[in-house]
Order: structure tokens, then C-alpha cells, then sequence
């Protein structure tokens, strides 16, 4: 509350050109610019690292929305098709939450893999 947020959308391309995500993101602390060549060139955590801002946690909710004219058309994809979406929430040391990031993928470019250990 009372706190100026960043706010950052870009769309990542494969090899190819052909778009697969577009994400938005929110983030307090900003003191640096996220250029648009800082932001092709090197990873995004290291870039809220260069401005002072150190996630501890992340907590990531996957889930499934229908794609809306805008990221419709910027996914090359048809409006309400159903895209993976993540919603990232990242906290600092405090549990204080400084970065919030949605990411809408077409699952015909993009699949999400995880790999989990049992005990």
C-alpha cells in the first residue's frame, strides 16, 4: 500500500519467431529500468537482483483460463482458447510479497515439466 509498482508486459518468442508467452508483472522496488534489451538478454531474477530485490520464496499456482482478445492476438491463437496459465507470487525475507507475475502459454508451443523427488 502506498508503494509505486513496476509494471512489465512482454511476449517470448521460440527459435522460430512464433510466439508462446505473455506475461504481465508487478513489482515494488524498482529502482532500475527492466529495459526491453535487459530484459531479452538476461534472466529476470537476476534483473530484481540488480535493483536490490531478493526473492526467498516463490509460491506458483498452475492452472487453465481462456485466452482474451489481447493475448489472443499477441499468441497468434483464437479468442477462448484455453491457455496454461502460472500465477508467481515472490516474497522476500520478510514474507512480504514484491513481485507478482501472471504467464499465459499456448500449450500447442509450450509445455511445463517438473521433476519431483520422493523419499
Amino acid at each position: 500500500k502506498g508503494e509505486q509498482v513496476h509494471r512489465v508486459v512482454r511476449v517470448n518468442s521460440n527459435g522460430e519467431g512464433q510466439p508462446y508467452a505473455y506475461y504481465v508483472s508487478w513489482t515494488v522496488g524498482v529502482s532500475k529500468s527492466f529495459t526491453k534489451s535487459k530484459l531479452e538478454s538476461m534472466p529476470r531474477i537476476k534483473l530484481l537482483r540488480e535493483n536490490g530485490i531478493n526473492l526467498t520464496e516463490v509460491k506458483q499456482v498452475l492452472s487453465a483460463h481462456a485466452a482474451t482478445a489481447r493475448v489472443a492476438s499477441e499468441l497468434g491463437v483464437e479468442l477462448g482458447t484455453s491457455l496454461l496459465t502460472v500465477r508467481r507470487l515472490g516474497q522476500i525475507a520478510d514474507g512480504i510479497v514484491v513481485d507478482v507475475l501472471d504467464g499465459m502459454y499456448n500449450p500447442k508451443r509450450y509445455q511445463y515439466a517438473m521433476i519431483m523427488s520422493i523419499d
